[in-house]
């Protein structure tokens, strides 16, 4: 194996939007080049500079050449970084890699691949900081909201055994001006493909995991981490949205809004192929439930593509009142069909007076207690395989209140976990 060093220096105030590019172009290039086995993103202040070193691990020269050029010693450069860094290093440095070691698991805050208790962790907690699909900020703070309102610390209380294996790279995005159909695309399938990489490893380990994020789009990356150790993967999508908008119809071009189109084989190749398998996830194998028409959310469009679709449908009015017996006729028509199911659950189902701090609050949705309900019959029945939270916005939690009311109720719904029979 062989490891490619790059070096680049920008201005420290144009470091943050250098990492944003890089998360758009290199890092997806590397990844998508056939032998790549790794792509490593550091960085360092000094001053009033910022020293960016990208260290990538690849099987052989040819690859690299396959990325690089025919002569692999010179540095490759996009038309855009004239316009970040302060000089373009014409040169690259090349070693062999005699020697790795890793854990199975990255390392994490209170344990790795095993709890306190040596035994293998029942729910593995990963944070993705990400706001790559959504409208504006606030999500990518959702994660370290939730560690520090005590979401760890509330779960093992509650007996559970977890492992936290930390966060991803934070990821804030901007308004794509030059993609208004397709924003920050690029941003979202890299963000997708790491949440893949550590999903997959914590299922590969035994565990359930816990993705904290971040928006809609992560969902993306969940379903493909999970495909390999369920290949008869469901997903119950927990949303007070479709998400069945496409590029070609979509009103504002955020792939918040579009990620259920994606995952059934619609809308942008580089989303909608980007997973092991296509579609990504069958009609067949997704319940919508709890999703509410009466908010105005809902495009006419997505109207027409539900009631063309074989996913089940479990409208907001059937699951008000009734949220446990709801979830429990939903899981029932889909258990038969899946070797497990992951539960994608976006808090704009909850109604905005409710639960305010989301992304685009919702009127006339669940209450708090409802949608809590729900998770906890979701979470108990024995082929639950993940949970995704989505859409929590920190930036709308000064105070921390909702961050807090979250945290204990997730961990009152997750204590039963995996135990139905």
């Amino acid at each position: 194996m062989i490891m490619r060093m790059w070096h680049g220096v920008t201005p420290r105030q144009r470091s943050d939007d250098y990492l944003q590019f890089l998360m758009r172009t290199g890092v997806p290039d590397y990844r998508a080049t056939p032998g790549n086995r790794g792509v490593y993103v550091l960085r360092r202040h000094d001053g009033e500079r910022a020293e960016f070193l990208l260290l990538t691990l690849w099987d052989s020269v040819a690859a690299i050449r396959d990325f690089a050029g025919p002569d692999i010693e010179r540095a490759r450069y996009y038309p855009e970084d004239p316009g970040y860094l302060l000089e373009l290093e014409p040169g690259v440095e090349h070693y062999e890699v005699l020697h790795t070691e890793f854990p199975k698991q990255p390392a994490a805050r209170t344990s790795g691949d095993v709890t306190p208790s040596g035994r293998p962790p029942k729910l593995a907690v990963i944070g993705v900081p990400s706001n790559a699909g959504a409208r504006r900020t606030g999500q990518e703070r959702a994660p370290s909201a939730l560690r520090d309102a005590g979401v760890i610390e509330q779960l093992a209380a509650n007996g559970i055994e977890v492992a936290d294996l930390g966060d991803l790279p934070q990821v804030v995005a901007k308004p794509d001006t030059t993609n208004p159909k397709r924003q920050n695309i690029e941003l979202v399938r890299a963000v997708a493909g790491q949440v893949a990489e550590q999903v997959a490893r914590a299922a590969g380990g035994g565990a359930r995991p816990v993705v904290l994020g971040g928006d809609c789009t992560i969902e993306l990356g969940v379903c493909a981490g999970l495909i390999e150790r369920y290949p008869r993967l469901g997903l119950i999508y927990f949303d007070g949205d479709l998400d069945l908008n496409t590029p070609e119809d979509t009103p504002t071009g955020i792939f918040d809004g579009m990620v259920m189109a994606h995952l059934i084989g619609r809308g942008a190749k580089e989303l909608s192929h980007a997973g092991p398998r296509y579609p990504l996830m069958p009609e067949e194998t997704i319940v919508l439930f709890g999703y509410n028409p009466d908010a105005g959310y809902i495009d006419p469009g997505e109207f027409l593509r539900l009631e063309e679709c074989a996913m089940v449908r479990v409208p907001r009015s059937e699951v008000s009142g009734r949220a446990a017996q709801a979830a429990e006729e939903a899981v029932a028509k889909l258990q038969d069909r899946v070797d497990g199911f992951v539960v994608h659950f976006d808090v704009d189902v909850i109604d905005g007076t409710d639960f305010p701090a989301v992304d685009i609050p919702h009127d006339r949705g669940l209450d708090f207690d409802e949608a809590m309900d729900a998770l906890a019959v979701f979470a108990r029945h024995p082929k639950f395989a993940a949970l995704t939270i989505t859409e929590f916005n920190a930036d709308d939690d000064p105070d921390g209140v909702c961050a807090r009311r979250l945290a204990e109720g997730l961990a009152g719904a997750l204590a039963g976990s995996g135990t139905d029979s």
